[in-house]
Formats: structure tokens, sequence, C-alpha cells
């Protein structure tokens, strides 16, 4: 399904891993040197700078480009700039998949992620054009979300699934809100839901070319899952769209199952983190907790807000210290120090490369021995020893 070569994208990860094992002096230059030569990479893919130039500049060329088409047939209607943008969509596709990365192979170089976001935001607006924005609005997060959701597994792009996910978050939002009182009322359940659905269903992707987009998408899922539940988004959100014309002083109904879930969540994350020993986990439940902070400053402030963020954030710094004093150098599984817990055991497994990169000859007979003459094998058969 993926674009992209996958032999290269294995070699290119096979060759990250040797590099973090390198650095770690698992591993000798010599050893890393056979690596490189016997898994090379032909993929483009520069630095952070260049890629940030080349992104910008395709951008512009691509939007330079539509307006000009844009001015040069002057569309009176709707209809014929749908179908404009529908081509131009279809062309940067094409221009993506058949030069950008089959021929001139690139990755993640700027220009295939500018050709991505243009082709896709092409299509979604060619289609409202079409249909002259008159659809509802879980309507168009359902077009964003089928598109997004082609992009991601078609190029692996990070940002393009977080869309995804958002999209079909959105979705669901305004179908719940669609039912009226009712489904305004099960809409922040049916959101925690399908937020931890999601996370779980992520956890069974073992794919190492969408590696980094699950993990975006996963931190997603648990920020999404706790922000359905957080009483002042709830409550906010309720005010604003559903005209509750609620006082400052006036609770939600069912306030308090919201309070549980504004302060549950990032612990229960949190537990989970420490007794899976996962990371993703551990960082989110602990940005949170500064959500549980906030929401009951908000509606409960027992002190002024600088001296608060001022006793918070002694108090975060020193139990991070007392955690890395702690965990030196390791202890129940965990540890402060460094590692490179993003190499994908399943796909490098470094050690049985190593031995067949630096160790590949096997031991063959050799034609220089010969038996007999008493100074080998066959000891006294020509009368000496």
């Amino acid at each position: 399904m993926i674009a992209y070569n996958r032999q290269q994208l294995d070699h290119l990860a096979i060759q990250d891993a040797a590099e973090k094992a390198l650095q770690q002096h698992c591993i000798s230059q010599e050893e890393y040197q056979h690596i490189r030569v016997a898994y090379p990479v032909t993929l483009y893919t520069p630095n952070i700078f260049i890629r940030f130039g080349l992104f910008i500049l395709t951008l512009v060329i691509a939007l330079f480009s539509l307006a000009l088409i844009l001015l040069m047939s002057e569309p009176d209607n709707p209809f014929f700039a749908g179908v404009l943008c529908m081509l131009c969509g279809l062309g940067a596709y094409v221009l993506l998949e058949a030069v950008i990365i089959s021929h001139k192979q690139h990755f993640r170089s700027g220009v295939d992620d500018a050709l991505i976001w243009v082709s896709s935001s092409f299509v979604v607006s060619s289609i409202c054009l079409f249909m002259r924005m008159e659809f509802s609005e879980r309507t168009f997060c359902l077009v964003v979300f089928l598109v997004s959701l082609f992009f991601t597994l078609r190029f692996a792009d990070r940002i393009m699934g977080l869309v995804a996910f958002l999209s079909f978050f959105a979705m669901i939002f305004y179908t719940c809100i669609y039912f009226g009182s009712t489904g305004r009322a099960i809409t922040p359940f049916l959101l925690i839901a399908a937020s931890f659905i999601v996370y779980f269903l992520l956890q069974q992707v073992s794919i190492s070319y969408y590696r980094q987009t699950v993990i975006l998408m996963t931190i997603a899922a648990l920020v999404t899952g706790y922000i359905a539940g957080n009483y002042f988004i709830v409550r906010e959100t309720s005010n604003t769209m559903f005209n509750l014309q609620l006082g400052a002083t006036d609770s939600i109904p069912a306030g308090w199952l919201f309070w549980i879930f504004t302060v549950s969540i990032p612990l229960l994350y949190l537990y989970q983190g420490l007794r899976r020993k996962d990371r993703i986990l551990i960082c989110t439940g602990l940005l949170l907790i500064t959500a549980i902070v906030f929401t009951i400053r908000y509606y409960h402030a027992v002190m002024p807000l600088d001296i608060a963020m001022m006793l918070g954030g002694l108090v975060m710094i020193v139990i991070a210290y007392a955690m890395t004093r702690y965990l030196q150098p390791s202890r129940h599984g965990f540890t402060s120090e460094a590692t490179n817990s993003d190499i994908s055991i399943e796909m490098v497994q470094l050690e049985s490369l190593i031995i067949t990169q630096t160790m590949g000859k096997t031991p063959g007979t050799d034609d220089t021995f010969q038996f007999g003459q008493g100074s080998g094998g066959g000891a006294g058969a020509s009368g000496d020893y």
C-alpha cells in the first residue's frame, strides 16, 4: 500500500539502527561501514533546513500555478472551478507518484511533503466546489477523513494521519449533536469510547513504515479521550454551542462525573504507563496533570495565579529530580539514562546482521591438508612422530 520503495525503507531503518548501535559502542566503525555497504540507501532525504525550504518552494510553485490557470480561464461558476481544482489535484498526485517518488526517489525531502498536501487540499476543495458548500459539517468531515486516510496509508505522512484522526473525531461529534438533546447528552461518552477504541486498535499496528504515524495518532487519541471528559471543555462547549446559559456558579448535568474524569484519566494514564513501562502513557499523563490543575484553578481559585504556577513548577522539579536519582542507574525495569528504545527489534536484528557481514565466510575443507607422512593425522605412518 505504501508508495515508497519498501526495500529502501528497510535499508534506511537498518542503517539508522546501526548508527545508533555505533553511538552506544555496541559495534565498531568497521562493522558499521560493512552494514552501510551491504544495505545501501538511494533515497533522497535532506536535512531539516533544506527540507523546509523545498517544502515552501514547492508549495509556492503549486499555488502560483493554480492561480495562473484560474486567471487564464476565468471560471464563472463553481463547477468549472471545481473541475480545475480536481485536475490540479490529480496532476499533483501523478507528479508525486510517477516522478518525485518513483523516479527521483524522494523520501520526506520537502517536495513530496508539499505535493501530498497540495494534492489532498485540491481534491477536497474540488469536492466542496462541486457541492457548492451545500452539505453539513459531518459530511465535510467525512470527505476530509476519507482523503486524509488514503494519503496516510499511501505515504505514511504523520500530520496527515493526525488530520485523519481529528476529522474522524469531529465526524462523531457532529453526528451525535444531529440527534438533538439525547445525542448531545451522550456525545462526551461516545467520544471517550471512540478515542480509547482507536488507541487500542493502534496498539495492534506493527508495520514499521507507519510507526511514527501511529505514535502521533496514539498521543492524539489519549489527549482527545481526556478532552472529551474534561469538566472545563464539556461545560464551556455545552454553554457556547448548545446555549445552556449557565451562570458562573452553575454546573452541567452530571458535573460530578466529569470532575471524576478530569482527575482520574491522567492518573490512569500514569498508572498504566508505569505498569506497562509505556513512555507515551507516562509523558501524556504527566502533561495532562497540568490540565487538572488548570481546571481546578479555573473554578476554585485558592491562591494567586503566579504563586500557584511557581509552587507547581517547584513541585515538578523536585519530583523530577527525585525520580532521576531513584532510577540511577536502573530499577524495576526503568532507567533515567538515555536509551534507543525506538529501534524496531522485529525489523533489525543487528547481531545476526553483523555476524553475516563480518564473519560471512563459511569454513570449508582446506585442500592443503594432507593425511599421512606421520606429521598430522597419520601419526607414525612413515615411521616418525
